[in-house]
């Protein structure tokens, strides 16, 4: 990635376009592959981080046309990668809600559990507890 120098481009780098610069067409660079359009073919905003990468917490960004449409695929697949995280946690949410489920309804199936504490047994029986 490297800016093309503005002396160096007297046409626009869009394949489909042969814009000249002057005083009315002016000259933006891509701010992701660094070349140098007319405004027609840069008027997309792309999140870039500072090495000029595709960043979701990215700085707003000046995008040509097939930089945007390579933002597009990304973020696509960026987003495909989130739903299948997201399904496997849900998964294991599911997993475990319902392994807990079942160990309440086993306990359920126990004859009467003796629900009061007993005191350890290497505890003297005469031992007065008290708190400081």
């Amino acid at each position: 990635w490297g800016h093309s120098a503005d002396s160096a481009s007297q046409t626009c780098d869009s394949p489909t376009c042969r814009s000249s610069f002057g005083i009315f067409t002016r000259r933006h660079h891509c701010r992701h592959c660094g070349h140098v359009f007319c405004s027609s073919h840069t008027p997309y905003v792309v999140p870039l981080d500072q090495n000029a990468r595709f960043h979701p917490e990215g700085s707003a960004s000046r995008a040509c046309d097939q930089c945007y449409k390579a933002y597009q695929r990304w973020e696509d697949c960026r987003a495909a990668d989130m739903t299948r995280i997201q399904q496997k946690l849900d998964a294991r949410h599911i997993h475990a809600q319902t392994q807990h489920e079942e160990q309440v309804d086993d306990s359920a199936e126990v004859p009467h559990r003796q629900t009061e504490f007993t005191v350890a047994s290497s505890v003297p029986r005469d031992w007065n507890w008290s708190t400081f």
